[in-house]
């Protein structure tokens, strides 16, 4: 409603990842805005999927995928069950537990579709953007052409440190909209190499 993403992006988008995308409502917005791209939708917590599911149903360019974003391939819980919808954290399970989602990586979403560049990478993870940034990011972030990232000091500790650590070599430029940080930069370098020898590098299937 606040249209907090409606941000102009160049190129224009044909990958978006929206991590942590609770009901869907910013992979409903990015399906509206840009028709032509598709958007993979990560959420974790069961209920939240559902309807995320539900709300996705009418756009055929998302895709919801149950799971959480994580640093590495892992296995995760749901940290505070009782809490608010929006407000699910995740954490490592114990062997003990039973009610876990698998952990997986920007990594392996880029490797899994095939696509060259991550248009629009959406994060709003509750606090595992720090354990996200901590992790090594070389593979994966100098593919990133613009991200929204909601930071959450609050509940964990140098969150924005941690971001901004890992995407200083990368030559992002910081603006601020509302609660997300706004990291934007230009991807023809990337596109032109990708575009070498290589025919339309969009049309990897996802």
């Amino acid at each position: 409603m606040e249209r907090q993403y409606d941000v102009e992006v160049s190129p224009e988008p044909r990958l978006i990842i929206d991590a942590g995308a609770h009901i869907g409502c910013a992979s409903v917005f990015f399906a509206c805005r840009y028709p032509q791209a598709t958007i993979l939708a990560i959420e974790p917590e069961a209920a939240n999927f559902e309807m995320l599911r539900r709300n996705a149903a009418p756009y055929r360019n998302i895709v919801p995928i149950r799971a959480a974003i994580w640093g590495r391939p892992d296995v995760l819980a749901i940290a505070n069950p009782s809490d608010e919808s929006w407000r699910f954290q995740t954490r490592q399970a114990t062997a003990a537990e039973v009610d876990t989602v698998v952990g997986i990586t920007i990594e392996e979403l880029l490797r899994w579709t095939g696509a060259p560049l991550i248009d629009i990478l959406k994060i709003d993870i509750e606090g595992a953007e720090k354990q996200l940034f901590s992790a090594p990011c070389d593979r994966w972030l100098g593919r990133v052409c613009a991200m929204f990232v909601e930071l959450h000091d609050r509940f964990e500790p140098d969150c924005g440190e941690a971001l901004r650590r890992a995407t200083a070599p990368y030559g992002f430029v910081e603006s601020q909209r509302g609660e997300d940080v706004i990291l934007r930069r230009d991807c023809t370098m990337e596109i032109n190499r990708h575009l070498e020898g290589r025919g339309n590098v969009w049309d990897a299937p996802i």
